[in-house]
């Protein structure tokens, strides 16, 4: 599997943009889990596919860590198009160091 095909793939799944809001109601009060939330209505179209649901969650993490940087700078706005190949890549391969994952490990970015 090609890094940048799965990481472009898993790019046009996300929103154009999340708005970092807290959730009172739900008692979630980090605006983080506005990208939660997200991640969270992925799900149902990833889990038939073992690489989609990795590259999901990877896009996750450093989909988060830009939300964190976003929010420290004063933006309420995260947009998913500024999530980087290298950020992605580097999540997907300390992911991939996981014993489950050995078959896809040894496929990735060949």
């Amino acid at each position: 599997m090609k890094a940048r095909h799965l990481f472009e793939r898993i790019r046009t799944l996300w929103p154009d943009s999340i708005i970092l809001t807290s959730d009172a109601s739900s008692g979630s009060g980090d605006p983080i889990w506005s990208v939660v939330h997200c991640y969270d209505s992925l799900e149902p179209q990833i889990d038939h596919d073992d690489w989609l649901a990795i590259g999901a969650w990877s896009f996750h993490q450093a989909l988060t860590e830009l939300a964190r940087l976003k929010l420290e700078s004063g933006s309420k706005m995260v947009f998913p198009a500024e999530v980087s190949l290298e950020a992605f890549d580097a999540n997907m391969r300390e992911n991939l160091t996981d014993e489950t994952w050995q078959e896809e490990r040894s496929r990735y970015g060949h």
